[in-house]
């Protein structure tokens, strides 16, 4: 057996042994406490770069984006819809398409977006919104620090760590409780948006409007087989598009001519097309040996389509008869037709003649180039019949037919051949209930004899 002065010797000498460990864990885990808060600190110091950075190009990129495209609300319509990588992508696209057309491609007007109520968004929220949050980094490898004695007894210097660190942190000016990035900012406008056919373009457009017919061919076969009506529409629209391309081509070989009355009558065809194909009636009417005709259109509105495109293609002749490029042109009589206004040709002042060859282009009010265009043209068109016995006019449902309308046919089941005729220019002065507008002789013969 041990004597009692052996068993005190062997306690106070493991006592000491203890606390020797102990002081020993103690000072390795101050030491590797100081340093594991000095590592979080350097990972916070070089994300707080990352995001700076980050956040300096993506701003930049979006005030230069927003410089291409007219407005930041453009540009993030184009992030809403593509994501910020495409959008980019797009945006440099549609810029050098405007700088082709002599800047008068409208950016805005081929997204087709609607206005923005309210404040807009600025190119701060929205880099902030695409780059990613800032993240400091979580306090790592405590448990390891912790070992020995002081893992015995159960010491953990994580939220040492975690306070040594954070105010190293704040000390720089980087803040500790970031969190995920939440930017309170407008939603994005609504909008068309740019079709793929028409953001890729080829400079020639001969070569382009063989492109875009390709492309309306392949929509409406595929639209007919599948009772796509939306992609039958859009066919109608690429091969207006493709029309307007290929009279182009045609207005390249006279710069600086007035067109032939058979060239701008061709203009004119093509031009009633691409407005059919805005207002939702392309296909009630129908290409006859490359002429746009009303086929099974309201006379009253392929009459309106025609006006509105004369109306155009008079200001068209006199632009490219000053030397105006036919691109700039096209572009032109597009944003007018897409935005309802009348064209306005600004020619040259006779002192700048010489040194600045056409003019400039300027728009009318909304909706003044074809009035009441909401109710000669309905969000949903139906194509009416012909009436009985009737040319192709629009048939006229029984409780729009007024009490004087009634008197005049019942008078013309009557008349003589003088007094149809009067009846006929009589009714010409009133309003055709079917189509908004007035009556033509065909639309009231029609009616009459129905």
């Amino acid at each position: 057996m041990f004597s009692g002065n052996f068993g005190r010797g062997f306690v106070e000498g493991l006592a000491k042994a203890v606390d020797r460990g102990v002081r020993d864990d103690m000072e390795r885990m101050k030491d590797d406490t100081s340093r594991l808060a000095r590592v979080r600190f350097e990972r916070g110091v070089r994300e707080q770069e990352r995001y700076e950075e980050d956040m300096k190009n993506n701003l930049d990129n979006i005030k230069d984006m927003s410089r291409k495209v007219g407005s930041a609300d453009a540009v993030q319509f184009l992030i809403d819809r593509h994501g910020f990588a495409e959008a980019q992508n797009i945006a440099n696209t549609l810029y050098q398409r405007k700088q082709k057309s002599g800047g008068v491609f409208d950016i805005q007007g081929a997204l087709g977006l609607e206005q923005r109520k309210g404040a807009s968004i600025t190119a701060k929220q929205l880099a902030e919104f695409v780059t990613p949050a800032m993240k400091i980094p979580e306090v790592t490898g405590g448990e390891d620090v912790a070992g020995g004695f002081m893992r015995l007894f159960g010491g953990d210097p994580t939220k040492e760590i975690q306070r040594r660190s954070d105010a190293l942190l704040s000390a720089q000016g980087i803040p500790t409780d970031i969190k995920t990035s939440t930017v309170d900012m407008p939603e994005a406008v609504g909008g068309r948006g740019i079709r793929e056919w028409e953001l890729y373009t080829l400079d020639d457009p001969a070569a382009d409007s063989k492109r875009l017919r390709s492309i309306a061919q392949q929509m409406m076969v595929e639209g007919t087989e599948t009772g796509n009506e939306s992609m039958v529409n859009e066919a109608h629209e690429v091969m207006a598009q493709s029309n307007i391309r290929l009279d182009e081509a045609t207005s390249l070989q006279n710069i600086g001519k007035p067109r032939t009355p058979t060239e701008v009558a061709r203009s004119t065809s093509i031009t009633t097309a691409f407005l059919a194909s805005i207002h939702g009636v392309a296909k009630q009417g129908g290409y006859q040996d490359d002429v746009y005709t009303d086929q099974g259109m309201a006379q009253g509105q392929f009459r309106t389509l025609s006006t509105a495109a004369d109306t155009l293609e008079q200001v068209a002749n006199e632009a490219l008869s000053k030397g105006m490029s036919p691109q700039a042109v096209s572009n032109a009589k597009r944003k007018a037709a897409r935005e309802n206004r009348i064209l306005i040709f600004n020619p040259v002042s006779d002192k700048m003649r010489g040194f600045i060859d056409g003019g400039t282009f300027t728009y009318g009010e909304v909706d003044s180039l074809i009035l009441n265009k909401n109710k000669i043209f309905p969000a949903s068109p139906v194509q009416n019949p012909p009436p009985p016995g009737g040319g192709g006019g629009a048939v006229i449902p029984p409780n729009q037919v007024t009490a004087a309308m009634s008197t005049q046919k019942a008078a013309y089941k009557t008349a003589g051949t003088k007094g149809r005729q009067i009846i006929i220019d009589k009714l010409t002065q009133t309003l055709n209930p079917a189509t908004g507008t007035n009556f033509t002789s065909q639309e009231a013969q029609d009616y009459l004899e129905s």
